[in-house]
């Protein structure tokens, strides 16, 4: 199995199969569904998205997904590393989510956008079963809490998609705005430029 189909058979699976939750950005609400993924998976088979091995992750990165032309890799690719088992999966998820936004050309700020890539990500290591102790690190100890409110309202068989809990949504935002990987995400090549997650900028979503 190549590594694209690897990717596209994640993102039609069980787990991405049960994420569902909505989330404020902007002054609206932003809803993310199983379709999310299977927009993603559909992309990557008609080739409008990429999936390949890490090629040029920023420092400290799992993976990386790249929406804009002129880098080192191609627009509209997922880097995602060698495929061992859930936490890699989690990786996936998230970053198929940035993707998302990207194709779809969702107007988002760039924290809201991570925030809720790392719930996707929380969600799919406490629908597998990873222990803690694999992601007890910041940002996913917040995104943590965030996950556990929803996938309570999940396993009490509540319908639809469940807002995130404010506060714990509002903590996890503060954590990525002050986490080094995201104030100076350029900094691997002495760029102590801030990012646009801290700034409150978007990342380019052009499809």
């Amino acid at each position: 199995m190549t590594l694209k189909q690897q990717v596209v058979r994640i993102l039609r699976g069980p787990t991405a199969t049960r994420i569902r939750f909505t989330f404020p950005s902007g002054g609206r609400t932003i809803a993310i569904s199983p379709g999310t993924f299977h927009y993603v998976a559909r992309a990557l088979e008609n080739g409008r998205a990429r999936v390949s091995p890490p090629a040029a992750m920023v420092p400290g990165a799992a993976a990386q997904y790249t929406g804009f032309s002129g880098g080192a890799v191609p627009a509209n690719t997922m880097e995602v590393p060698r495929i061992l088992g859930r936490i890699e999966e989690g990786h996936i998820l998230h970053e198929s989510l940035h993707c998302a936004y990207d194709l779809l050309g969702t107007n988002i700020a760039a924290a809201d956008d991570e925030a809720s890539c790392y719930v996707v990500s929380a969600l799919a290591f406490l629908m597998t079963g990873v222990r803690p102790p694999r992601w007890s690190n910041e940002p996913f100890v917040s995104a943590g809490r965030v996950a556990r409110g929803l996938l309570a309202r999940y396993q009490r068989g509540d319908r639809g998609a469940h807002p995130v809990d404010p506060t714990n949504w509002q903590v996890l935002r503060a954590v990525l705005m002050t986490h080094p990987l995201y104030m100076f995400p350029w900094s691997g090549t002495n760029n102590w430029t801030l990012g646009p997650v801290p700034t409150g900028g978007s990342y380019t979503h052009d499809g």
